[in-house]
């Protein structure tokens, strides 16, 4: 009888750290809205998990929703606006971010645009 109560709570760590193991591992989903300096809604706004392929497109009301490794960094980018890097944790649900205007980068492409 020692000897199952012995096995028993061996197996029962053993379902108890590989639950904890992938809780650990488990995607965060994050969704938010970004918008421009004056409160519009931005489409086509890239939202990509820094360091991999994974991206995501915000929709024509400025959302996005994605699947995220805890403690990722998103990177939110579109041409004309300022790139910016947001953290997150296991307790991030909704990351709603205003981009700013980006002056130089809108220059550099009218003076290129306007070399051809």
């Amino acid at each position: 009888m020692r000897f199952i109560k012995n096995i028993a709570r061996k197996v029962f760590v053993a379902i108890c750290l590989l639950h904890f193991s992938t809780q650990a591992l488990a995607d965060v989903p994050v969704s938010g809205i970004v918008k421009d300096q004056n409160g519009k809604t931005l489409e086509g706004v890239t939202i990509q998990i820094k360091g991999t392929d994974l991206a995501a497109i915000t929709n024509s009301k400025g959302e996005y929703k994605l699947e995220v490794p805890k403690d990722a960094t998103l990177v939110y980018s579109s041409i004309g606006l300022k790139t910016v890097e947001k953290k997150v944790d296991r307790n991030t649900s909704k990351i709603d971010l205003t981009l700013e205007d980006d002056s130089q980068q809108l220059a550099q492409n009218i003076v290129f645009g306007s070399f051809f």
